[in-house]
């Protein structure tokens, strides 16, 4: 019977305590307490978060002093790819040249000094200025080509139109600008540095008006100027006036000559 017997301490389970239950129900239930093991893990956690607190930088309230202010400022500076808004020109000239602005104008390697004096001032840095200035190269380049190829055609367009005329129409607006030149001055240099003097616009321009100077001033004539069509109409009005004419009239050989000069003149320019 007394095997049978059992003592309370072996008739009553036996609870695990936790070592939260010395806790408010509030604290011991709040969620950040769901990963702390124990007393010791609590103690851990404890001194790594103050750990992180001292390395933190809290910003200043709107009442913190300058010196606060200053404090933060200064540790701001120390954090890697963090930079403060400058508020002087010097503040400004060291941002900038962290980020790869040369200290001047000649560091970036640039053969045009007016080009590097506009990029330093634009506060670009050396990669940047070097790829706009090959853009801006290669731009240049693509419209010299396409104005020059433009230029041809219009050329082109003029010799069609003048024929075998158009070197001597030349020469003549050529001289039309050489003695204008001697009126006004200047206009050979303006023509020249321009690229005027090339324009076939220019060109048709100053043969109209060789038309009416004086040959004798231009020191040239204007033989051999007639385009194909002109020539071609100058002799039909020729063969009218030889319609007009008595067969034993005197001017009719002269006639005769000059038309047939217009005619050799017309099959030469085609």
């Amino acid at each position: 019977m007394a095997d049978e017997i059992l003592t309370e301490s072996e008739t009553q389970p036996v609870v695990e305590s936790m070592w939260t239950d010395g806790l408010p129900e509030d604290v011991a239930s709040h969620p950040a307490m769901s990963n702390v093991k124990d007393v010791t893990d609590l103690a851990n956690q404890f001194i790594n978060a103050q750990g992180l607190i001292g390395r933190s930088v809290q910003i200043p309230s709107d009442d913190a002093s300058e010196e606060q202010w200053a404090k933060f400022n200064e540790r701001m500076t120390q954090v890697p790819s963090v930079y403060r808004t400058p508020t002087t020109e010097d503040e400004w000239g060291e941002m900038w040249g962290k980020l790869g602005r040369p200290e001047a104008p000649d560091g970036y390697g640039i053969d045009k000094p007016e080009f590097s004096q506009a990029f330093h001032k634009a506060n670009l840095t050396k990669e940047q200025a070097q790829a706009l200035n090959e853009w801006m190269a290669e731009q240049d380049s693509t419209y010299q080509a396409e104005s020059d190829a433009a230029h041809e055609a219009r050329v082109g367009e003029l010799k069609e139109e003048w024929g075998r005329a158009y070197d001597s129409r030349v020469d003549l607006a050529q001289k039309a600008v050489r003695f204008l030149d001697e009126q006004v001055g200047g206009l050979v240099d303006y023509l020249n540095d321009s690229g005027a003097g090339n324009d076939p616009q220019m060109i048709k321009l100053f043969y109209s008006l060789s038309k009416g100077l004086e040959e004798s001033k231009m020191e040239g004539t204007k033989s051999a100027t007639m385009t194909t069509q002109e020539a071609m109409d100058r002799a039909q009005e020729l063969t009218e006036q030889l319609f007009s004419l008595d067969e034993i009239d005197p001017r009719r050989q002269s006639l005769i000559d000059q038309r047939a000069k217009l005619f050799e003149m017309a099959v030469g320019s085609v």
